[in-house]
């Protein structure tokens, strides 16, 4: 399991390094450039005409400076969790994307990229996951990469924000109709759960929540969010209380199985 997981990063840091539209930011340091460019929006993709067009607008104040400067450049707040948490955006020029944004003012956050590219590599990690066991119809994970913010003229603060992750917008259901279906036993199928489990053990998605996997109309399962990925043993009892009844205890015997848990 370990060695795939290193073949699925190794392969993600190899890509978009051939050709990139970006110019080099140097308020960025060269050496966290070279790390994070590989996960640039590759050349040509449809996001980066509008995200160029929003980010290049002469503003008078930085446009991630804070939520409200968002709102002014025409960003949506769908959700913001707090302090250590992005907001997560949409914007009416940006057809099929949500953008994921971590803004100056949340002085606690430095190196927003590392975050970034923790999600892009466990949303590959994951769909490699749901691939090994055949469950491309029940599960899936939205295509990630980050997209550079257009250097500023003005000198950075320490707390400055250069980049923001751009995600695949897959449409959900609403958060509370998800959390009903989750404990739907028609939705929330033993073969489900089973499915889950594994995903879950072999991604190392220990820290994820029902709230990051929500449910499509079609009821595919979507994993939102994969920041945390390949910590093993995974710990999953904290999934059981958001189950059907009927699933618990199958749940808690696949946890309880040594040769799964880790």
């Amino acid at each position: 399991m370990k060695k795939t997981i290193f073949t699925i990063l190794t392969c993600a840091a190899t890509l978009c390094t051939a050709s990139s539209p970006f110019p080099y930011n140097s308020d960025v340091p060269q050496e966290t450039w070279e790390k994070v460019s590989p996960y640039f929006l590759p050349d040509g993709h449809d996001a980066i005409a509008p995200l160029q067009d929003i980010f290049t607008k002469k503003q008078k104040a930085r446009i991630v400076k804070n939520r409200k400067n968002l709102k002014k450049s025409g960003f949506k707040i769908i959700r913001w969790a707090g302090e250590g948490a992005p907001c997560v955006c949409s914007h009416d020029k940006l057809k099929g994307y949500l953008v994921k944004i971590y803004t100056d003012d949340q002085e606690s956050i430095i190196d927003e990229w590392k975050h970034w590219i923790a999600r892009i590599n466990g949303a590959k990690i994951t769909k490699e996951a749901i691939e090994k066991f055949g469950q491309e119809m029940q599960f899936i994970t939205p295509k990630k990469w980050i997209y550079p913010i257009p250097q500023d003229v003005r000198e950075p603060k320490i707390s400055d924000k250069f980049f923001i992750l751009v995600v695949e917008k897959i449409n959900t259901l609403k958060s509370s109709e998800s959390k009903k279906k989750w404990q739907n036993p028609s939705w929330m199928t033993q073969d489900r759960v089973e499915n889950l489990f594994h995903i879950l053990v072999e991604a190392g998605l220990d820290k994820i929540w029902p709230a990051s996997m929500l449910f499509a109309k079609d009821k595919t399962l979507l994993f939102t969010d994969t920041e945390f990925h390949s910590h093993w043993p995974v710990r999953l009892e904290h999934i059981t209380e958001y189950l059907p009844e009927s699933r618990r205890t199958f749940w808690m015997q696949c946890i309880e199985s040594t040769d799964l848990a880790e």
